[in-house]
């Protein structure tokens, strides 16, 4: 049955595992019998025309852990309440005890298991040993000493130390992965203390690891030609050269999920506008006269319109050498909307929190991470649920949420995954945006016209690439190239200010520098504990379904969780650090 459209089996060859029927224009209601299938482990029935409620039968799938069914017309709970909240996890930069979030192979974990005791009495922590599994061999133990802290009587993830701790090297964390978690295995507590002996209670836990593709990125400095700033060839050639420790990339490594990064510098281009919008059009023709795989992100100190722009989802970028900028344009190459926070405009209708905060406890487990507001998330320190999404625009810190770092490593594993290197001959993505704002430069329409210095990558033996002295004359006998590209089809449209800028006050896009709280969003609060009437189903964004909700009413965009999107919500969308911007005609 492998042989079979979108069948798996096991290795038996007698029992299903895995049913990927997404995108294949299906259409009428999800059949009920599918709830037969006991060893279903995979169902897939994303971006078709399903109808109807979602059936009770599919909560008789004991062994379902991965579920897709958005982008349909469904209604309904999601059947699935035999799951409870995991008492043990695996985490990495992020992790849900009731939405588990997929890890990243071959990168360290930190394991928490919570141990808990009806009667504590006193006691404090016991020792605990945690076996991990892969296709049914033992192929690690963590043996957790005894501690003196307080036995606690309930789950709390708050505290570091109200939990069993114990780091997972990576070379163990790979797809297969199952765990066990032995709980005083020496009897030192009497039975009367009632304490959680083993986690899960019988079997194992199943931890879902994806492989996470090689992360290529292409840096393009930009010089304003009327006034070149050369300082931003060194910062682009510094972070090719320490692409795995640069502070302008750790946050997209840690942060969304990058397990391997390879970041090329490319030869400087010369611009006549220093517009977002205009370096990230000739970044994408670039790209493609170029055959370029892989993103490639544009790189001015600064912008006249905007912090930075990409397409979303796709394969370019623009932004100024500033980390939050950086990895929340990245973001939306890897699929991620806006969250709903500071006024960010086209919000993920889908996010769990309405203010926009990641929801569940981050972790910052072998690295120094820095926020956007200059402070740093050290080694070991526990983020709060409170604090807002970096793909929002609230600050002051910000990480990211279960639900993103979800849908972005499960975005580029099933768009990166296959080996295609990211070739996309022409735009990567369509823009949209509100209208009402001034029009772009002249200059970025089609036809116009790029002074570029000869790629790094062109064949040897040519004249040099012509640079500046410091009298701004060209050096003699260089070679001067002049090539016509266009950018997105109808480059034009509207474009709107950033509304924080370097210079420390809310208007155009300035000096890099820390951004100012010119945000207007909710100051962080308690953590949202997601009414029990909302599923969170969202399978397809990476949330596991194991809770109950109340039923979505038919033509509800949320479908009791599930991600039933409309035509505008799933047009791809230009977007930007400020204001979106839009270049009509692009497809």
């Amino acid at each position: 049955m492998n042989d079979w459209h979108g069948v798996r089996v096991d290795a038996g060859g007698g029992h299903v595992t895995e049913l990927g029927l997404g995108n294949n224009a299906l259409t009428g209601p999800i059949p009920p019998e599918l709830g037969s299938l006991d060893s279903l482990e995979s169902l897939y029935l994303y971006d078709n025309a399903l109808t109807g409620p979602i059936p009770p039968e599919l909560g008789n799938l004991d062994r379902l852990r991965d579920l897709r069914l958005n982008y349909n017309a469904l209604t309904g709970p999601i059947p699935l309440s035999q799951c409870a909240p995991a008492a043990a996890y695996l985490t990495q930069a992020v992790q849900s005890r009731e939405h588990p979030v997929p890890l990243v192979a071959r990168e360290d974990a930190l394991l928490r298991a919570f141990v808990t005791a009806a009667n504590p009495g006193g006691h404090t922590m016991p020792r605990v040993v945690a076996r991990l599994y892969r296709d049914g061999d033992e192929v690690y133990e963590a043996d957790i000493p005894a501690g003196s802290n307080p036995l606690p009587d309930s789950i709390d993830e708050s505290i570091l130390k109200a939990s069993a701790n114990a780091v997972i090297p990576g070379r163990v964390v790979r797809p297969g992965l199952e765990l066990v978690v032995e709980v005083d295995p020496d009897g030192t507590l009497h039975d009367s203390v009632g304490v959680t002996r083993r986690i899960p209670a019988d079997g194992r836990l199943a931890i879902e690891v994806l492989e996470a593709p090689r992360f290529d990125l292409t840096l393009i400095p930009f010089l304003y030609e009327p006034d070149p700033d050369s300082s931003i060839i060194g910062r682009v050639g510094e972070m090719a050269a320490d692409e795995d420790d640069h502070d302008l990339l750790q946050q997209t490594a840690y942060l969304l999920g990058v397990e391997e990064m390879d970041v090329t510098d490319h030869s400087p281009v010369e611009v006549s506008s220093r517009s977002a919008s205009r370096v990230l059009s000739e970044t994408e023709a670039i790209r493609a006269l170029e055959g370029g795989t892989g993103h490639w992100m544009g790189m001015m100190p600064w912008f006249s319109d905007v912090g930075g722009v990409a397409y979303l989802p796709g394969w370019t970028s623009a932004s100024r050498p500033y980390s939050a900028v950086i990895v929340h344009e990245l973001g939306h190459n890897f699929s991620l909307p806006h969250a709903p926070c500071g006024g960010a405009p086209g919000p993920d209708p889908d996010f769990p929190d309405p203010r926009g905060r990641i929801g569940a406890w981050g972790y910052a487990l072998d690295t120094v991470v820095r926020s956007p507001s200059g402070r740093y998330f050290r080694k070991g320190e526990l983020v709060r649920p409170s604090v807002p999404d970096l793909m929002s625009y609230c600050y002051n810190p910000e990480w990211i949420s279960d639900y993103f770092f979800a849908k972005a490593h499960r975005y580029r594993v099933d768009t990166e995954g296959g080996g295609s290197g990211g070739r996309a001959p022409g735009p990567s993505g369509a823009l949209a945006a509100p209208v009402g704002r001034r029009r772009l430069d002249r200059d970025a329409a089609p036809g116009a016209r790029i002074r570029r210095r000869r790629s790094s990558r062109a064949p040897r033996g040519r004249r040099r690439p012509c640079d500046r002295g410091p009298d701004r004359r060209r050096e003699r006998g260089c070679r001067r190239v002049r090539i016509r590209a266009s950018g997105p089809s109808g480059v034009g449209g509207t474009t709107g200010w950033d509304h924080a800028d370097g210079a420390g006050r809310c208007g155009r896009g300035g000096d890099a520098g820390p951004r100012p709280r010119c945000a207007h969003g909710d100051p962080p609060g308690p953590a949202n504990r997601r009414g029990a009437g909302d599923t969170q189903g969202r399978a397809g964004t990476g949330r596991r379904p194991c809770r109950n909700g109340g039923a979505a009413q038919p033509g509800d965009t949320r479908s009791g969780g599930l991600a039933a999107m409309t035509d505008r919500q799933r047009a791809p969308a230009l977007s930007s650090t400020s204001l979106m911007v839009a270049i009509p005609g692009a497809t």
